[in-house]
């Protein structure tokens, strides 16, 4: 679990990592039996939580935690999907999962650590 703060409150994500050398289609479309466990892995938490989500928040401190979660399922490289198999990758973020490569988790890792070094440097100039 990971947990963003914004002004509303808590926001939580599921991240179920699987292997980047793991493609999430298999040759002919059909998700990879290491997918349909990851989804299954977090419907898992969600129904857990549906039933225990006061004894998530207030005994294990997951303020705000509740089975409606955002999830996150990282898998496999862009270069793995297939130009046929493309719109049915997209098909596979749905009902509060995202689905994403290890290329694209790459690139939003790079992007934000660039935008925070800019405003780190804004900042230092706009104090001297």
């Amino acid at each position: 679990m990971v947990c963003g703060l914004n002004s509303a409150g808590p926001d939580w994500y599921l991240v179920e990592l699987e292997s980047p050398a793991t493609s999430v289609l298999r040759s002919d479309g059909q998700a990879r039996a290491e997918f349909t466990h990851a989804r299954q892995q977090i419907a898992d938490w969600r129904i857990w939580l549906r039933d225990n989500s006061q004894y998530a928040q207030h005994q294990l401190g997951f303020e705000g935690l509740d089975s409606e979660f955002k999830a996150i399922i990282i898998m496999g490289r862009r270069a793995d999907v297939a130009d046929e198999h493309r719109k049915r990758y997209r098909e596979l973020s749905r009902d509060g999962v995202e689905v994403m490569s290890y290329d694209r988790l790459t690139e939003q890792v790079t992007n934000a650590a660039r935008s925070f070094r800019e405003l780190v440097d804004s900042l230092k100039s706009q104090a001297q």
